[in-house]
């Protein structure tokens, strides 16, 4: 023991340690200060001023009246909650006396006051499970994506395989009718009634659907991926800070943004945001300006719509909503002069309708047609119930269907005239055609019924009229070999009395030749009369012999 008091007798106080902590503080060498301070405590655990030179060096301030300064304490990043919070404060207030604890629970009252509250999606455990949730979204979308994909190149292949299909039953229609009669329209049409082709096609327009739905299921997938991806991206800094400094990250986008020339959806969203930070620093009355740069763009926007109105009801709209922006600037003057401009409105447009008015009165006395009484009529009714509008309108719609009726009545009428012009006409043919026919079965002139005479001319035969000189073809014929067909005639009779008597038929078959060389002559009746009766002639002969 007394050897233990003797080796202690020259080693440094606790006093003299926790002294050069504070010094190594005053230094910014936090570690050294923390490794004095926990030296001072090896030798006293319940010595309240280590502990809170400990805490001094976590938060790597300079001095222990610091820790009664916010401003002091957010200087050395470490800082994320109060006081009270921190394990070596807790300690430091269970082992002071009375009148250091009444200190130290001046601290943590003056940090409490200035301590921001802060909103959860600003803690550690919000930003890891909303990392995690992101993560696990992102996943998800891989795996859509990757069945979309499946599924897409599964359709694209089965639009293929039919589209190959179809080819192959193009070609064979083109193999079974090659010939340059079957042209390409026919093989068209004969492939367009193949039952296999048909179903082909429909599978390929049901496989190309198909396909489409899968791409924009791929393609919405890949953009919640990527929305999701950069929601990850943005809150990834943010682990391993404290929770207020991601505050200030936000804090400091937000002025940044809204330092910039915003739109008014654009300043809306940044107010929504500043008030998201629940009071952080200035963040309520940047709020509040953004809301009131939002009434400015609006007020702005209805200054620029007023300019370009011209209707009542655009004006009245106007006017409602310069009076919701109660006494901004010059809204009620602006009001006022949309209320002026909206009755100007009503006024123009009753001026209007009066000269309209007027002009279809006008009108209405000098229509004569059906469409312009129906028109007028029609116009009228777009004009409600202005003056006798209705009353007009029903007139002109009753006059317009009295023309109406006219004009059917005058069609049916044009209509019956024109069948029974044309079964007159048609019965005067008949008759015509049947008395025509009549003169020509008794040998008169089918055209007048006058008499005909039977005339040769440039070697054809013609009936010819007496009265109207009507000519008729009758044949054609070469007078120059009439002599034969007489001929033909002759040799035919006495050929024919001859073969009773078993003469040799040399005068038929003579007969036959000539009436031949003469069926081109005017006479080539009696010519063919001659080759019959020589044709009898031989065959009496034949029959003679046959029957011995």
């Amino acid at each position: 023991m007394e050897n233990q008091i003797k080796d202690n007798a020259g080693a440094p106080s606790v006093e003299s340690l926790v002294k050069r902590g504070c010094l190594f503080l005053e230094d910014s060498e936090w570690n050294k200060a923390d490794e004095y301070f926990d030296k001072a405590l090896d030798i006293n655990p319940e010595h309240a001023p280590a502990y809170i030179g400990k805490l001094c060096a976590e938060l790597k301030v300079r001095m222990e009246d610091s820790l009664g300064d916010y401003n002091e304490l957010r200087q050395g990043k470490k800082f994320d909650r109060p006081l009270g919070e921190y394990g070596n404060f807790q300690k430091a207030l269970r082992f002071a006396d009375d009148g250091y604890r009444k200190k130290l629970n001046d601290f943590d009252q003056k940090i409490k006051a200035n301590f921001p509250k802060i909103p959860q999606r600003f803690t550690d455990e919000f930003i890891k499970s909303e990392i995690a949730r992101l993560e696990k979204e992102i996943a998800n979308c891989s795996e859509e994506i990757a069945k979309g994909e499946k599924e897409y190149s599964r359709y694209d292949s089965n639009v293929k395989m039919y589209i190959e299909e179809n080819k192959k039953i193009f070609n064979r229609y083109n193999e079974l009718y090659p010939f340059p009669g079957y042209d390409q329209a026919y093989r068209s049409e004969l492939i367009g009634k193949d039952e296999e082709y048909l179903r082909n096609k429909k599978y390929i327009n049901d496989a190309s659907e198909d396909k489409g739905k899968a791409r924009k299921y791929v393609d919405e997938y890949k953009n919640k991926k990527t929305e999701y991806e950069a929601k990850k991206l943005e809150l990834e800094p943010l682990v391993g800070i404290s929770c207020l400094d991601r505050m200030d990250y936000h804090y400091s986008r937000f002025v940044e943004a809204m330092q910039k020339e915003s739109t008014e959806e654009e300043y809306k969203n940044l107010a929504e945001q500043f008030r998201s930070l629940e009071g952080y620093k200035d963040s309520a009355e940047l709020a509040d300006k953004c809301g009131k740069l939002v009434i400015k763009k609006q007020f702005e926007k209805m200054v620029k719509e007023k300019t370009s109105a011209n209707t009542e009801e655009k004006y009245r709209d106007l006017s409602k909503r310069f009076r919701k922006m109660g006494s901004y600037e010059n809204s009620a003057q602006l009001a006022e002069e949309c209320d002026k401009l909206a009755d100007e409105c009503v006024k123009r447009k009753e001026r209007e309708k009066k000269a309209l008015y007027d002009e279809l009165v006008k009108n209405k006395s000098t229509a004569s047609s059906e469409d312009s009484y129906l028109d007028l009529a029609q116009k009228f009714r777009n004009m409600g119930d202005y003056e006798n509008a209705v009353q007009l309108a029903n007139e002109c719609k009753k006059q317009g269907d009295i023309l109406k009726e006219q004009r059917k009545e005058q069609e049916r009428q044009a209509e019956k005239q024109r069948k029974e012009k044309e079964w007159q006409e048609a019965e005067a043919y008949r008759r015509k055609k049947e008395q025509s026919e009549n003169w020509k079965r008794a040998g008169r002139c089918p055209l007048c019924g006058g008499r005909i005479n039977k005339t040769y001319i440039d070697g054809t035969f013609y009936n010819i009229c007496n009265s109207c000189k009507n000519k008729e073809y009758l044949y054609s014929g070469d007078s120059s070999n009439n002599g034969k067909a007489t001929a033909s005639l002759v040799l035919g009779i006495i050929g024919l009395l001859l073969s009773f008597v078993f003469a040799p038929p040399i005068l038929p078959i003579i007969g036959i030749i000539l009436g031949a060389i003469a069926l081109g002559s005017t006479k080539r009746y009696m010519a063919l009369t001659g080759i019959i009766l020589s044709i009898m002639g031989i065959l009496v002969f034949v029959m003679k012999i046959v029957n011995g």
